[in-house]
């Protein structure tokens, strides 16, 4: 998340702004658009991974960062990444089913932090939150 610096210690302003962030995406997709896809679909394949992941990204953030903690949460962060993109991943499944759903759109729209751009009609959904991740620096 570019939160060590070149002297190995934490950007801690840094660290925040991608903390909050961070934990913003996870609550959209937790209480967005998770649900939003299991009304459609029914259970997924990944909820429960997914929702673990989720809720040990948000207990790492609550900690004081360390080189080593970032480092930790970097590899987290690597395997959650392969649950969202993989094949029927969220982000697949997002595209595929939610993509022009207005209604998740602007739930999405009522959640976003002031310096996040709002998801634009006529964007692929995964396109925008690959932007959001590129925002938050991953």
């Amino acid at each position: 998340a570019g939160c060590v610096t070149a002297d190995g210690t934490v950007d801690v302003p840094r660290f925040e702004a991608f903390r909050r962030r961070l934990i913003w995406l996870l609550t959209v997709e937790q209480r967005l658009l998770i649900p939003a896809l299991v009304a459609r679909l029914g259970p997924l394949v990944f909820q429960k991974g997914m929702q673990r992941d989720h809720t040990d990204l948000v207990t790492l953030c609550v900690a004081s960062p360390n080189v080593e903690w970032l480092e930790n949460l970097a590899g987290l962060l690597d395997n959650h990444f392969r649950l969202e993109e993989g094949r029927d991943g969220l982000l697949e499944l997002l595209e595929r089913h939610l993509d022009d759903d207005a209604a998740v759109r602007e739930a999405i729209a009522r959640q976003r932090l002031p310096k996040l751009p709002p998801f634009e009609a006529g964007s692929g959904m995964r396109e925008q939150l690959r932007g959001v991740l590129v925002e938050v620096g991953l």
